[in-house]
């Protein structure tokens, strides 16, 4: 749950991001477009970093198992 939550606040804060600069710069709507595709890339890496800390965990815990049965 917490990573959807992660996932849904970065892609907002880049697509409001885009929005209010649209506005303000009234460009609209090529910078909503670069926030929606910055915010997927974000996600995107993110998303990454969480799994291969996960799969680092996972191969230490593997190990110290194995260490233990030893």
């Amino acid at each position: 749950m917490g990573l959807g939550f992660q996932v849904a606040g970065i892609m907002l804060f880049y697509v409001v991001l885009g929005l209010f600069l649209d506005r303000w710069l009234e460009t609209t709507p090529w910078l909503l477009i670069v926030g929606a595709v910055l915010g997927m890339v974000s996600v995107f890496v993110q998303i990454v970093r969480i799994s291969n800390t996960l799969n680092r965990e996972a191969r230490a815990r593997k190990e110290e198992n194995v260490k233990r049965d030893t």
